[in-house]
């Protein structure tokens, strides 16, 4: 069952970035954190941190680590990408390494994508490895991610010449809401004729 993500946090982002009114998208995200809203304990991080309100940042930084060390993959998929981000005090490419290899491979398909990418990229120290790539791709496309889904779409039409293969593929990237999918569905030299 798909997370359901408290009002408050839509409400929170429209204070913040479209009225200005940062004490109002304060008060909204602490709601939506208390909630249990990891979108809205990452705002509040970035605001406090970037306020200079240590204290209070770390309060939403520990209830991240407690819930990723309690094996919860989406929080092991945040606490990941605080460390890579390099936002938060202390940040790791190690602890952040570590944690994705959890939330992957508790089949969080967020994860899983992005190990693909560090591997087949080697950023953030990762050493390149094309097979480990492929299999985190793999790992991510069987669990539904639409951007790999869309990769592997991509690699069917320009490496392996399979325009119906490639477009079943772009059709489940689109039906899942990846608008790159979307967009080269409507590009005509795709269709197998």
């Amino acid at each position: 069952m798909k997370h359901i993500e408290p009002i408050e946090l839509d409400m929170a982002y429209k204070a913040y970035n479209e009225q200005g009114d940062v004490e109002l998208a304060i008060s909204l995200y602490e709601i939506a954190a208390r909630k249990n809203s990891i979108e809205a304990m990452e705002a509040l991080i970035d605001i406090y941190l970037n306020k200079g309100m240590m204290k209070s940042g770390r309060t939403w930084i520990e209830k991240i680590i407690q819930e990723a060390e309690n094996g919860k993959p989406d929080f092991q998929l945040a606490l990941a990408k605080l460390h890579l981000s390099k936002n938060i005090p202390n940040a790791s490419n190690q602890i952040a390494f570590d944690f994705l290899l959890r939330a992957a491979n508790n089949c969080n398909s967020d994860a899983q994508y992005i190990l693909a990418d560090l591997y087949c990229s080697g950023l953030h120290q990762i050493e390149r490895s094309t097979d480990r790539a492929g299999y985190w791709l793999r790992r991510a496309y069987k669990n539904r991610h639409p951007a790999a889904i869309y990769d592997i779409a991509c690699f069917h039409l320009h490496k392996n010449n399979k325009k119906e293969k490639a477009v079943c593929l772009l059709k489940k990237s689109s039906d899942l809401g990846f608008d790159q999918a979307t967009d080269a569905l409507n590009t005509q030299d795709i269709w197998p004729e």
